[in-house]
């Protein structure tokens, strides 16, 4: 009897744990999305110009599979897009140099070669190389 009482409340805190972690995910995303409230956007004619835009570093290549990366690609879409469309004069093209790693990688140079291919100038891409983490970037 006194293993049942127990059982019932490990099973009561471990709810009652689960339900506080949905609510303050449900909390996070809502301030989140309030927070975002009418700076996302769909079309790129409805974006704002800047003078600057910052790309976040990423590998062209997976590093946990080896296959190509599709964040990497859709970042240099994106940013060439926005280049082209004149929403942006600069691209920041910020992460880290990687070579001497096993598989290594410079980001920065790999994300300006593909910029450079989807038609941005050169002159218009600054590389910048403390961008080993998003905050650094930011």
């Amino acid at each position: 009897m006194e293993i049942k009482v127990k059982r019932k409340r490990i099973v009561l805190i471990f709810t009652c744990l689960i339900s506080i972690f949905g609510i303050i995910v449900v909390v996070c995303d809502r301030m989140v999305d309030n927070a975002a409230k009418d700076r996302l956007y769909d079309d790129v004619e409805d974006i704002p110009h800047r003078k600057v835009g910052l790309v976040l570093g990423t590998s062209p290549i997976s590093t946990w599979n080896g296959r190509r990366n599709y964040y990497f690609d859709h970042r240099i879409k994106t940013a060439a897009e926005l280049y082209k469309a004149g929403k942006v004069d600069w691209l920041v093209v910020s992460g880290g140099d990687y070579r001497n790693l096993e598989n290594g990688y410079d980001e920065p140079v790999a994300m300006r070669d593909s910029l450079i291919k989807q038609g941005v100038d050169s002159i218009r891409i600054v590389l910048d190389y403390d961008g080993t983490r998003t905050l650094n970037s930011v």
